[in-house]
């Protein structure tokens, strides 16, 4: 048997464990970058998750508002052609007052009390639905109210 230098022993003793240390440090420095990686994947798959959803909840939104503001749209149409309707049957209220103005000042007594009691009973009717009027508006602006105080900031 040859014998072995002293200085290659210790050599060995000493490059036998840098070997091993060498080995299980990159080890090691894989398996964190492995985990740093499986990580960083998983932070991307739940960003692209709360995208996708965020993304969702856009297109309801804007479908939402494209309906809102359809109805909005017809309810303009229809209150359009309501008013046109509404002035047409003032004029013709208009054209009948006048009318019966005309011919009050030549009516007899009893007419003129019809008159009297037949316009009364106009005034009630246009008292009744101006309050009814207000109460909706006083509603409608309530609800208002509401929504803008409801809607997300």
């Amino acid at each position: 048997m040859i014998p072995i230098p002293n200085f290659l022993i210790i050599l060995i003793i000493l490059i036998i464990p840098a070997v091993a240390g060498a080995i299980g440090f990159g080890s090691a420095w894989q398996i964190q970058s492995w985990r740093a990686d499986a990580h960083a994947k998983h932070s991307i798959e739940i960003a692209a998750a709360q995208e996708r959803e965020l993304h969702g909840l856009e297109s309801k939104r804007q479908s939402q508002l494209a309906a809102a503001q359809s109805l909005a749209t017809q309810r303009a149409t229809k209150l359009r052609s309501e008013y046109a309707g509404a002035r047409d049957t003032a004029e013709r209220l208009r054209s009948d007052l006048t009318e019966a103005n005309l011919r009050i000042s030549s009516a007899s007594a009893d007419a003129v009390a019809e008159y009297a009691l037949t316009a009364n009973l106009v005034f009630d009717n246009c008292t009744r639905k101006y309050l009814e009027m207000a109460g909706s508006a006083q509603s409608h602006s309530i609800d208002v109210q509401v929504m803008q105080e409801g809607w997300p900031k």
